[in-house]
């Protein structure tokens, strides 16, 4: 007999907003402090060790005509 549970799956994304300039784009130099900011929180909280780096997928983008979002998602399973 098998036995069955409930769980909740919350998905928590960290967001660092770079602005997008329509006819120029955006400077590296602040698609870098945007991926530090987050490289900082992640160790702040306790997901990086103090000098371990971060994994290749650990930090994510999207893109739009306006912005370029770099983020880290946690997950949290609650049962």
């Amino acid at each position: 007999m098998s036995t069955i549970h409930r769980q909740e799956r919350t998905v928590h994304f960290v967001e660092q907003v770079v602005p997008v300039d329509p006819a120029w784009g955006a400077c590296w130099v602040e698609v870098y402090k945007a991926v530090s900011a987050l490289v900082a929180e992640m160790r702040a909280t306790g997901r990086l060790g103090e000098t371990q780096e971060p994994a290749d997928d650990a930090i994510r983008f999207r893109i739009t005509d306006d912005e370029i979002v770099a983020y880290y998602e946690t997950i949290k399973v609650t049962r």
